[in-house]
């Protein structure tokens, strides 16, 4: 008899997720909140070069690197952040 696990079940044989955990869609106002304060937090730590391109002043900047530092963290929040549901 073939058990659950070929069939990604919890392996009890109830079905569901592994460890009965369900998987909660994200909060997007806590995670607006958490990249605005990432943001903030990182533009303090380059304050006075904001206007320099985003490649002068990050290590491993591929793309965008021409952008100003403040449109370049504004495009990665707001942008990027935002559409893949992230915290970073």
């Amino acid at each position: 008899m073939a058990g659950a696990e070929g069939r990604g079940g919890r392996g009890d044989g109830r079905g569901g997720p592994p460890g009965g955990r369900v998987k909660r869609p994200p909060n997007y106002e806590i995670q607006d909140s958490i990249r605005r304060a990432t943001v903030a937090e990182v533009l303090r730590s380059v304050a006075g070069r904001e206007h320099e391109p985003a490649g002068r002043v990050f290590k491993n900047v591929k793309l965008l690197r021409d952008l100003p530092v403040n449109e370049f963290l504004k495009t990665m929040d707001e942008t990027y952040g935002r559409s893949l549901a992230y915290t970073c």
